[in-house]
């Protein structure tokens, strides 16, 4: 469990930092490195590589989710199938 929630603190963190540099300094980095085509491809290419980065962590955040949920229905299904007898409802008499 701890090491779900700890995913999820560092994939909120990195992209707040990333969304927070983007924002501060896209302009100044596109407007230096648009001299030369091919530099403004490497920034390019930088910034896909950010993106595909953020994605993936993303998608382990998304999957530990779908995890937990999981994981918390089939206890409450098993929780509901080890009631004594006389407890259970609609059982065979």
């Amino acid at each position: 469990m701890r090491e779900r929630e700890k995913r999820f603190a560092i994939t909120v963190l990195l992209t707040g930092v990333d969304a927070a540099l983007l924002k501060r300094y896209f302009n100044v980095l596109w407007h230096t490195w648009s001299i030369d085509p091919w530099i403004r491809g490497a920034f390019l290419l930088l910034l896909a590589l950010l993106a595909a980065s953020a994605a993936v962590l993303w998608v382990h955040v998304y999957c530990d989710l779908r995890q937990f949920q999981r994981e918390r229905r089939d206890a409450l299904s098993s929780r509901a199938t080890s009631l004594p007898g006389e407890l259970r409802r609609d059982g065979d008499v």
